[in-house]
């Protein structure tokens, strides 16, 4: 870690809010899902860190990703004994840091299991997690793997492969775009193994060099290097559902970075996504995103949603092709398939959108009664719409 990665725990700005929301958010139905079939799971901090951040102006200090997740395993006493969390962390000052916040949290919650802190890095852990499985003939329990580097160095892509692509093992990962596009654009002598260890190999990364010497769009560029790595995660560890969420950079309008989520089943894919789309919301909207919107979230363009408006037209596309289709497909189908971007409460909403634009028409479980608005049940005001009832084109 350079100097500058010391500074990251000096200030907890609102990105890093929203990364330990996501990550909070999502470890209880993790856990509390996998506790059903097995005894013992795992969770894995690849980036520890210093455990805690401190504003420098008010010496506040807020809970890093470590302190985050053992505060979700104590919350519950079946998972304080099922769940071994393995800390990792090179840098010694850091790591001093770090056990000394674990030493705290561990005396006032003295149920939990206490965490393994290694001084060492992600890439030499997982290959110690490994080797010791394969000695002994071991499976490994279902891990979490959290992901979350300073920079873009130090992510070995194989390292996460061999966590993620054992059974019932999910990654959330820091993806540093700027910086990948950065070193992208250096001449070939100066890169380094910076991408070769990032994407797995100098093989993997040629061609994507080679694709972004033919773009000029800087857009274009972004989105070729994240499909890109998206894709090995699927191809390469086994995860078929994998779930980028964009963050803006605070001060200009480009992108940052990415949180990235791997997993093989699609009950971790829609409650990822759930969590996502929540925490992608502006305030004073009605829906979310998959993005953190930073400098441009008071701009007029933040409520023009492009992505809304093609939502609407794939469901009339299906309605004109399909016939009468029964609500379900929009809020349990879709919502599951691998390259679908909303929730089954964004296809709701726009059903009841729809509708109400006299586009479409639900219909009673007989398939041909109409069963408009009024003679539903409201929540909250709102009409309801019930994964049992029908919609076709007016």
């Amino acid at each position: 870690m350079s100097n500058s990665d010391k500074e990251h725990f000096l200030a907890y700005r609102d990105q890093t809010r929203i990364k330990h929301q996501i990550l909070s958010e999502y470890l209880p139905p993790f856990f509390n899902i996998l506790k059903k079939g097995y005894s013992k799971l795992v969770y894995i901090d690849g980036f520890a860190g210093a455990g805690k951040y401190t504003n420098q102006e008010t010496q506040e200090e807020f809970d890093g990703s470590p302190l985050q997740a053992l505060n979700v395993i104590a919350a519950s006493h079946e998972l304080s004994n099922a769940v071994t969390s393995v800390l990792v962390e090179p840098r010694s000052d850091h790591f001093a840091d770090l056990e000394a916040a674990v030493d705290q949290f561990c005396s006032t919650n003295p149920k939990i299991k206490r965490p393994i802190l290694l001084k060492s890095t992600f890439q030499d852990t997982v290959e110690s997690i490994k080797s010791y499985l394969e000695e002994n003939n071991y499976n490994l329990a279902p891990t979490f793997l959290f992901v979350d580097p300073c920079g873009v160095g130090g992510v070995h892509f194989e390292s996460i492969s061999d966590i993620l692509k054992r059974p019932a093992c999910e990654a959330f990962i820091f993806f540093n775009i700027m910086g990948v596009q950065r070193i992208a654009g250096l001449d070939p002598e100066k890169m380094g193994q910076t991408l070769p260890e990032l994407f797995g190999s100098d093989d993997r990364v040629a061609p994507l060099l080679k694709e972004l010497t033919g773009c000029s769009s800087s857009k274009e560029k972004e989105a070729i290097v994240v499909d890109y790595y998206c894709k090995l995660l699927r191809e390469e560890c086994a995860s078929t559902y994998v779930l980028p969420f964009r963050v803006e950079s605070e001060y200009k309008r480009s992108t940052s970075h990415y949180f990235i989520h791997a997993t093989k089943h699609p009950i971790g894919f829609k409650i990822m996504k759930d969590i996502m789309w929540k925490a992608g919301k502006l305030d004073g909207t009605d829906e979310g995103r998959l993005e953190l919107l930073q400098s441009s979230a008071s701009d007029i363009s933040a409520l023009m949603r492009l992505d809304l408006e093609q939502a609407d037209e794939a469901i009339l596309n299906h309605l004109s092709t399909n016939g009468v289709t029964e609500v379900s497909v929009f809020r349990k189908a879709w919502p599951v398939r691998p390259d679908d971007r909303f929730t089954d409460a964004c296809y709701r909403r726009r059903l009841l959108k729809l509708e109400a634009d006299g586009k479409i028409i639900v219909l009673d479980k007989d398939r041909k009664t109409p069963k408009p608005a009024g003679s539903r049940p409201k929540r909250l005001g709102t009409p309801t719409l019930s994964e049992s009832l029908y919609v076709r084109l007016v």
